[in-house]
């Protein structure tokens, strides 16, 4: 569903019978006033999604979205979790740990100019003791 129809429920649109919701009312946003709708079809939504040039996405698919993008860009994976409400940050590198082998490279190059292209570290820090 999508999330004006799950606002626009009632429980008198329940069937309990056959275990259904029909969507019936829709609820919208429209200058910051919820308004009452009509329900959409799918093929409507994937009609302009098809007009625009974009491609279809759920609102859940932005989540990923994200997550994957702030793992590419360094975002440290505490901070992702935190941002996704994950309870732990081993939730999240389940999840998206798929986005971690493209970074390895980098993140190797990276230590490697710390270490040995200067970046503040001197060679006789690295071999002290």
């Amino acid at each position: 569903m999508r999330r004006g129809e799950l606002a626009g429920l009632r429980l008198a649109d329940a069937d309990l019978e056959t275990d259904r919701v029909p969507v019936r009312q829709p609820r919208v946003v429209v200058a910051n006033l919820p308004q009452l709708s009509e329900p959409k079809t799918a093929r409507v939504v994937e009609q302009h999604a098809r007009r625009a040039g974009l491609p279809m996405i759920r609102l859940h698919d932005l989540r990923h979205s994200y997550a994957s993008a702030a793992l590419a860009a360094g975002v440290p994976a505490k901070v992702i979790s935190e941002r996704l409400g994950h309870a732990t940050i081993a939730v999240t590198m389940v999840i998206y740990s798929h986005v971690l082998p493209g970074l390895d490279r980098a993140a190797a190059d990276a230590v490697a100019r710390l270490i040995l292209g200067g970046g503040g570290v001197s060679e006789a820090s690295v071999n002290k003791p």
